[in-house]
């Protein structure tokens, strides 16, 4: 809807009352000129010296002129239209013609006792009444056609303009949607994140970096519950540091700490896929392999044995060496000999007991037990 303020509607007024003035002065220039054409004997032939014609020369002469510039145009759009010749003017009545020819020509109509031969003493002036008429009406329907077009361009540039402001809100609105959808993402991977941090703390030894006691006794159920169920091999290895209280009170907590970490990333590293170092607690971890032959389990201790070996700690001490002692357990559960090991805590005893093993026979080393009667 459009709306008009005071100062638009001021401004349209002022205009429609100067075209309304304008096309008045027009007019009467237009019938002023007709009035004097209609008696002026100059425009049949010349003016009598005592004509008042001469008097009013300067006035005339005006007048004539600027009738002369409104008739202009309505001949050129007569010429143009094909309604008039300038060439048979002196032989046609229309619209321009003697006054002789003019009374002929509507005599046998019944109209030659008004249109006389002298009447208006010469020419008919037809192009003023034409002129007039055709200007009220150009003016009515220019005028029409105006306001039309005016409406019309006003409501393209308005559809034009609500189209460039919808275009550039629905852009805004894309805009802040994707900004939001982006901000979503955003606190979604920081949620992700701090998720799997959450999972890492609940099931991940601080310290150490591998899995904590929670989950190992946690996974080692399912295991062992998976192993027993299908008949499968579950081995665990139990891991000791040697002489660690020595190291502690020798070199401090804080050097302890260090040579666990150490050891743990052995671990890690050295652990089979779908194994699970964890640590048990102080300086002794354990590792869960399921479905690993005895051979495979040992080949890892032995690796993980000569790789602590290998650690040096020359921030520390330079001569500082660690060893570590473990003791596996494997149980075939496909055996009838495993049907003694009822629950994984017995797995866990019988490891230990090979750890202890390890240590009785000098440390540095592994012991295994085997429950199984394949050999047999």
């Amino acid at each position: 809807m459009r709306v008009i303020t005071r100062e638009q509607e001021s401004n349209r007024r002022f205009m429609e009352h100067f075209k309304k003035t304008l096309l008045t002065v027009c007019q009467v220039i237009l019938w002023l000129m007709f009035l004097c054409a209609i008696n002026d004997p100059g425009m049949v032939g010349p003016r009598p010296e005592e004509s008042i014609y001469h008097t009013y020369a300067f006035l005339l002469q005006p007048v004539y002129t600027l009738g002369g510039y409104l008739i202009l145009p309505v001949q050129w759009l007569f010429v143009k239209a094909g309604w008039y010749h300038p060439e048979l003017a002196a032989h046609s009545w229309f619209p321009i013609s003697t006054a002789t020819s003019f009374s002929a020509f509507v005599t046998p109509m019944g109209w030659g006792s008004v249109f006389k031969p002298d009447l208006f003493q010469g020419t008919l002036i037809w192009w003023v009444p034409i002129a007039s008429v055709t200007l009220s009406v150009g003016v009515r329907v220019g005028g029409y056609m105006a306001e039309h077009g005016r409406n019309w361009l006003w409501n393209v540039m308005i559809e034009y303009i609500f189209q460039r402001k919808k275009a550039k809100l629905y852009q805004k609105a894309l805009t802040e949607k994707n900004k939001d959808l982006e901000r979503m993402s955003s606190q979604y991977r920081e949620l992700a994140q701090e998720t799997h941090s959450l999972k890492d703390s609940v099931i991940t030894d601080e310290l150490t970096k591998v899995f904590n006691k929670r989950f190992f006794l946690n996974r080692i159920q399912q295991e062992f519950n998976a192993c027993k169920q299908h008949g499968s091999m579950l081995s665990l290895i139990m891991v000791d540091i040697d002489f660690f209280k020595k190291l502690n009170d020798n070199y401090g907590h804080l050097a302890g700490d260090q040579v666990l970490k150490s050891v743990a990333q052995v671990l890690k590293r050295f652990s089979p896929d779908q194994c699970y170092p964890c640590r048990y607690g102080g300086e002794e971890f354990v590792i869960i392999m399921a479905r690993k032959t005895l051979e495979q389990t040992i080949e890892a201790a032995r690796l993980i044995q000569e790789n602590v070996q290998q650690l040096r700690f020359d921030d520390i001490d330079k001569k500082l060496r660690v060893t570590v002692s473990q003791g596996i357990c494997t149980v075939d559960f496909s055996s009838p000999e495993s049907a003694s090991i009822k629950k994984f805590e017995s797995l866990l005893e019988l490891a230990d007991q090979q750890l202890y093993r390890s240590k009785q026979e000098g440390r540095n080393r592994v012991s295994a037990n085997y429950i199984t009667d394949r050999h047999k």
